[in-house]
């Protein structure tokens, strides 16, 4: 259980980054 529920925060943790760097890379174009 515990060893799903911290691959279960990693995922969260990978998917948190990649919308962020989506973010930034709209942002950088949008200037």
């Amino acid at each position: 259980m515990k060893e799903k529920e911290s691959l279960n925060m990693r995922q969260k943790e990978e998917l948190y980054i990649l919308s962020n760097k989506k973010y930034l890379i709209s942002m950088s174009k949008l200037r």
